[in-house]
């Protein structure tokens, strides 16, 4: 299976998430990869502020000597994003979803895919 297979299977899973609005994988140069993002963000100006507040959020980690980032949470009052890093792949995956949008099943379908993924290319 090449990569765009895996994206597009890693994308599926996450949209299928009750309350999910989409996702996407960013590389970490802050461009966007692959989206099933609901049309109504604005997908090149999240990939780039992922990026960024991951950029941030390992400063933060790396600071307060918390080890190795894995992923980060973001909850707003209309709703929240979830990503994690796949470090062999050199991207960002995320899902965006309401509040309701169930957190422990989105870090578990975002943990198997970081997985497989870095299966796939390892």
């Amino acid at each position: 299976m090449g990569k765009k297979e895996i994206f597009d299977k890693i994308l599926d899973e996450l949209s299928r998430i009750e309350g999910s609005e989409g996702a996407a994988i960013v590389g970490t140069d802050g461009m966007l990869i692959a989206t099933k993002l609901d049309k109504k963000y604005a997908q090149d100006k999240i990939a780039a502020l992922v990026s960024h507040t991951v950029g941030v959020a390992n400063k933060v980690i790396t600071e307060a000597a918390l080890g190795k980032p894995d992923g980060v949470t973001i909850e707003g009052t209309e709703g929240k994003i979830v990503l994690m890093h796949s470090e062999k792949a050199k991207v960002f995956i995320f899902v965006i979803g309401k509040n309701e949008m169930n957190l422990g099943m989105a870090r578990m379908i975002l943990d198997e895919a970081v997985d497989s993924f870095d299966d796939s290319i390892g």
